[in-house]
């Protein structure tokens, strides 16, 4: 049980650490500091992912479909890949640079619990071994 003088020291440190921090241990320049982050500018090309032979039940693999609508993206450099609503089952997706992967409301994606579409190997890093998932290039 802590007693009244001890609450006292400790909000007395905390006082104390307080102006410290926001006095001579922060650089100069440290309230000027804010996030200006560009937001994306994405091409105006919008493909539907249906389009492209995916199939919304939850059962049938879209692995195919999303690469196909990718590659078709990316072709147009970028744009924005639409994948509507309903339940899109898939194995691993490959981004592109330039693509926006927009959802519709009521669309999820579900990647495929099938471990062996997610294939690993091992990788020599700077006399390391690596373990990374292959890409499909």
């Amino acid at each position: 049980m802590k007693t009244a003088h001890s609450k006292r020291i400790g909000a007395i440190v905390l006082i104390l650490i307080s102006g410290l921090v926001s006095g001579p241990f922060l650089p100069a320049y440290a309230g000027e500091i804010s996030p200006r982050v560009a937001l994306p500018v994405f091409a105006k090309t919008v493909v539907n992912l249906a389009d492209f032979g995916g199939n919304s039940d939850g059962l049938v693999l879209n692995t195919a479909a999303f690469e196909k609508a990718l590659a078709s993206l990316a072709e147009k450099g970028g744009g924005e890949l639409l994948v509507p609503p309903g339940i899109w089952l898939t194995g691993p997706i490959h981004m592109r640079s330039n693509i926006n992967l927009h959802l519709e409301r009521g669309a999820l994606i579900q990647f495929s619990r099938d471990y062996h579409l997610y294939p690993l190997t091992v990788i020599d890093m700077k006399g390391e071994q690596e373990v990374d998932s292959t890409s499909p290039d």
